[in-house]
């Protein structure tokens, strides 16, 4: 099936905000939504690793604080067969409450990797391209589907990843130039990664992910690589205008993320978890 890549709304963007699961939190999401922070939502995973699909109703749950803010959904599946995955996608199509499906095959974490999802499966590119497929036959031709992924596992794969996800019928990727066993760690010359999976996608538009702390830094990494636009997720928390600033927008206020969710009655375990990543992304700006 032939799908238009100019469908997804996530095109419409220079920058976007990544998921972040465990940071997403109802709060966060209200507080982001209050100030407008966000132009378009993606959110973290609906996981069907585990073999259970999760029902409308738990879909509409699960959207609500984010259909609050009125701001547009590109609702997120993990999950390593492809059935399970189909039929949550499918799900969450049939509620009319989300604008796009992105597929993750870039998460590092030990507990996704572990039951085989995530970016595991990018050992599997056949699976990958299988899950993609299936997906993609399944949707409606209105619904634009993109997917996420890392540079490889442990070697570096670029073009390969990116081929598979290609062929399956992707219609946009996000492409994080890590592999899975480097995680957040500093890589030289990743985004000679990022120029690969670009010129490996042909005309499937790349998002770049990786390193953006600034202005200056998505737009080195669009004009270096060739990618349409790029994603960004820890230093919008300690930087929440950057988006904006990224797309062009004339916003300079002074926000913090974690005094915003307070206002909006956020657990202080919640706050203080903003707070250390933060402080880790600092660390890592400075070296120390």
């Amino acid at each position: 099936m032939t799908v238009s890549t100019e469908l997804d709304p996530l095109l419409k963007y220079r920058a976007v905000l990544a998921p972040m699961e465990g940071i997403m939190s109802p709060w966060f999401i209200r507080a982001c939504g209050r100030l407008r922070l966000v132009d378009h939502w993606i959110t973290p995973f609906f996981s069907v690793t585990g073999g259970a699909v999760p029902s409308k109703r738990i879909i509409r749950k699960r959207l609500a604080p984010y259909l609050e803010t009125g701001i547009p959904i590109t609702a997120q599946v993990l999950g390593k067969d492809p059935v399970n995955v189909v039929k949550c996608a499918s799900h969450l199509v049939q509620t009319g409450l989300v604008a796009g499906i992105n597929l993750n095959f870039s998460c590092p974490s030990t507990t996704v990797t572990g039951n085989g999802a995530g970016a595991a499966l990018l050992e599997q590119l056949e699976t990958v391209e299988s899950i993609i497929t299936e997906v993609r036959k399944e949707l409606p031709e209105t619904v634009p589907l993109s997917v996420k992924l890392r540079s490889g596992v442990s070697t570096s794969s670029p073009q390969d990843v990116v081929k598979a996800a290609v062929n399956g019928g992707a219609g946009l990727i996000i492409f994080h130039y890590r592999t899975k066993d480097e995680m957040y760690h500093p890589v030289k010359n990743g985004w000679e990664r990022i120029r690969l999976a670009v010129e490996s996608a042909g005309t499937v538009p790349v998002i770049g992910n990786g390193d953006i702390r600034s202005v200056s830094d998505a737009e080195r990494m669009i004009a270096e690589t060739g990618c349409r636009s790029v994603a960004l997720a820890r230093a919008f928390l300690g930087f929440p205008t950057l988006i904006h600033q990224i797309n062009g927008k004339s916003d300079n206020r002074k926000i913090d993320l974690g005094e915003e969710m307070r206002s909006e009655n956020a657990p202080e375990s919640t706050i203080r978890a903003i707070g250390r990543l933060i402080c880790l992304q600092e660390s890592a700006e400075t070296g120390s």
